[in-house]
């Protein structure tokens, strides 16, 4: 993924598991969790079977 605007992107998993890869670092992802992608990061991947939901602060 990658941030076209905001200041951050949002996301919340909402069911499921899986792998959040930043800058060839990976996190655990489990249901319930939910973190903040600052626009300074261009690329994030996340892979698994999960469920999420992200958004991004508007004007």
């Amino acid at each position: 993924m990658t941030h076209d605007h905001g200041p951050y992107t949002l996301v919340s998993i909402i069911d499921g598991n899986g792998i959040l890869t930043v800058d060839d670092q990976q996190y655990s992802l489990h249901k319930g969790d939910h973190f903040i992608i600052p626009a300074t990061v261009k690329s994030w991947t996340m892979d698994g079977e999960l469920l999420a939901i992200a958004s991004e602060p508007t004007d």
